[in-house]
C-alpha cells in the first residue's frame, strides 16, 4: 500500500464525490479523473452534533451528501458530477416524485446540479 497524493483540480475531468455515514461521523473524498486516473482531491470529515447522533441511517447519510456537495461547492458548481454512496436507501429518494422535509432540500439541490 502507497497513500495518495492528493492532486490540484484541473477544467478537465469528472469530479467524484464519495460520502458515508458513521455512527460518529460523516466523511468524504472529492476525487477527478485525470488522465484515466482517479485522484484524491480533498478529504473531509465531520463529527455530529447532539441532535444528529440521533438521526436514523438514511438521515445520516443524506446528511453526509449535503453537507459535503456545500463544502466542495467551489469545485463542483456549474459541472456534472457523480456521487458515490454505498446506502441504498438514497438510491430511492433519488426516484421520489414528492420529497418530504428534509429530503426536499437535498432533491432541490440536485436539481440546481443539473442532474435530475
Amino acid at each position: 500500500m502507497s497513500a495518495d497524493v492528493l492532486a490540484l483540480p484541473n477544467d478537465e475531468g469528472q469530479f467524484v464525490l464519495d460520502c458515508d455515514a458513521s455512527d460518529l461521523a460523516i466523511g468524504s473524498v472529492l476525487s477527478q479523473v485525470q488522465n484515466g486516473e482517479e485522484r484524491p482531491i480533498c478529504y473531509a470529515s465531520q463529527l455530529y452534533d447532539s441532535h444528529q447522533k440521533n438521526y436514523n441511517v438514511t438521515r445520516k447519510e443524506l446528511l453526509a451528501l449535503v453537507t459535503f456537495v456545500k463544502k466542495f461547492r467551489q469545485y463542483l458548481l456549474g459541472r456534472p458530477f457523480l456521487i458515490r454512496t454505498d446506502h441504498a436507501a438514497l438510491q430511492w429518494l433519488r426516484r421520489t416524485p414528492e420529497p418530504i422535509g428534509q429530503q426536499t432540500k437535498s432533491c432541490a439541490m440536485q436539481y440546481v446540479q443539473g442532474s435530475p
